[in-house]
């Protein structure tokens, strides 16, 4: 992008969209970091907050709508070396960024790495951007407290404790939540809020003290270092290969590849809207909704690809198999054989 500012190339592929010349996948992440650039959240300026917000116009727009909201003016000169620090710190956020990824044509393989990045980048920067106290929860800042440590420390060097946090992180906390029953959640603090014994009261309120015998149990697991992803994977029934579960972590018949395709699923970050729709979903269409996933799920395993199977001709079977049948009419065929000589 040498000679050429970020601004100016934000500005080019704009009109690219406009004409029809960005591909779908250029367009979609072109529309996320646009969206990212003009919420301002990466920075505190708000110089820089004006700017990332009208972006798209010229020095002499930017003068008047700053005038007119209020604040001293300032001379277009002043808007252009401003505008360009801007695009300074866009190309140090995200240094695949340039209008021939957007604008290129087909998308290639190389191509669409570029993009991957800058998406990881903005998921990175919307995820963790503020004080540790707005993004994880407050005992996990308060924790570090004011420990005294001795000797100097790396980014490199953090990978484990970082993986360790992340669970640790509000918005994954969320997560974990929208999973649970809202209705047994409200009652469980609603029981954990009541006295243990009431006014005058010799006997315990029977209910609250099974409830602390189940959060002691908990507690005794937490103690022997067991997270809760790990307490279901060894309650999952062993009913794959052994070689399947030696490759990945679930008890699944699928590769490798396909396995990191459903951890990340697992990971990905909720939008507010997903978290909205599943939190205000009723429980039994939550109820339908998890027995549909699981049953997908079964395939994978050799007791559902086996139940699932027994539903076809043998005869179907091997023309499928051999004959390279498309998935859907009009797409290109699928070729489930691998050639001879293929690994």
């Amino acid at each position: 992008m040498a000679g050429r500012s970020f601004i100016s190339d934000l500005k080019y592929i704009e009109s690219a969209v406009r004409r029809g010349e960005v591909s779908e996948r250029g367009g979609y992440v072109f529309r996320r970091l646009t969206g990212f650039i003009e919420s301002g959240s990466f920075t505190k300026s708000k110089n820089m907050k004006f700017l990332c917000r009208y972006w798209s116009s010229s020095y002499g727009e930017l003068g008047r709508i700053w005038a007119s909201q209020g604040y001293r003016e300032k001379s277009q000169e002043t808007f252009r070396v401003q505008m360009s620090n801007l695009g300074k710190m866009l190309c140090s956020l995200f240094p695949t960024f340039s209008r021939e990824l957007f604008v290129s044509g087909t998308v290639l393989e190389k191509d669409e790495a570029d993009f991957a990045a800058i998406e990881t980048a903005i998921d990175a920067l919307q995820g963790c951007m503020g004080l540790p106290e707005e993004v994880f929860i407050a005992e996990a800042v308060r924790y570090a407290g004011d420990a005294c440590c001795d000797g100097e420390v790396s980014v490199g060097e953090c990978r484990g404790t970082v993986e360790k946090l992340k669970p640790l992180m509000q918005s994954e906390v969320l997560k974990y939540l929208g999973g649970l029953d809202i209705c047994q959640l409200k009652f469980i603090f609603s029981v954990l809020r009541r006295p243990l014994f009431g006014v005058r009261a010799t006997a315990c309120d029977t209910e609250k003290l099974e409830l602390m015998k189940m959060f002691g149990a908990v507690g005794t697991a937490a103690a022997d270092a067991e997270t809760a992803a790990e307490a279901v994977k060894r309650d999952k029934p062993a009913e794959v290969l052994a070689e399947a579960a030696e490759k990945t972590p679930y008890n699944l018949s699928f590769s490798k590849s396909l396995s990191d395709i459903l951890t990340q699923r697992g990971n990905d970050r909720l939008t507010d809207e997903e978290t909205r729709e599943w939190l205000a979903m009723p429980e039994a269409e939550k109820d339908e909704y998890k027995r549909r996933l699981a049953n997908f799920l079964s395939v994978f395993t050799e007791e559902g690809f086996r139940r699932q199977m027994a539903h076809y001709n043998p005869l179907a079977l091997g023309e499928v198999l051999d004959g390279d049948y498309p998935v859907k009419e009009g797409e290109e065929r699928y070729q489930f054989r691998k050639q001879e000589g293929a690994i």
